[in-house]
């Protein structure tokens, strides 16, 4: 159980590595814009999970999340009304950014825009590094 947080934070990782090399591989960037959708998609909806475990985890060592097995949109809405009374403003900032950017605009519109897409990677990346020292310092 010691290193449960830390297997979350890896896993987060791995789906946030996973997705951004998908999306480089993949992607088909040209002219600011990624031409091949599904694997920009699927990239979007890995980076977007990959921050759901995280932070279930997180949340879940706090006491805020009382049970873990939920779909991903329930747990998505969750963490948002969770996040919302919490003072961690920039936690929230870079969720909300996740949330709409990778997860609303990126998987279900398929949003394929360079720049906002990297936007969305960025605070997927900056909450997964946020969590890191927080997931290992709880494991303790």
């Amino acid at each position: 159980m010691k290193d449960k947080p830390l297997k979350a934070y890896q896993r987060a990782m791995s789906y946030y590595q996973n997705a951004r090399k998908m999306l480089i591989v993949k992607g088909k960037l040209e002219h600011g814009r990624y031409r091949n959708t599904k694997p920009c998609k699927w990239a979007c909806n890995n980076a977007f999970y990959g921050v759901l475990i995280a932070l279930e985890q997180l949340l879940f060592q706090r006491g805020l999340l009382n049970h873990r097995e939920m779909s991903k949109r329930i747990l998505a809405e969750q963490i948002k009304k969770i996040l919302k009374n919490t003072r961690d403003v920039e936690l929230m900032d870079w969720y909300l950014d996740c949330y709409y950017l990778l997860h609303i605009n990126g998987y279900s519109d398929g949003i394929n825009h360079e720049v906002l897409l990297e936007v969305g990677f960025q605070s997927a990346l900056s909450i997964i590094q946020l969590l890191a020292p927080r997931l290992a310092k709880e494991a303790i």
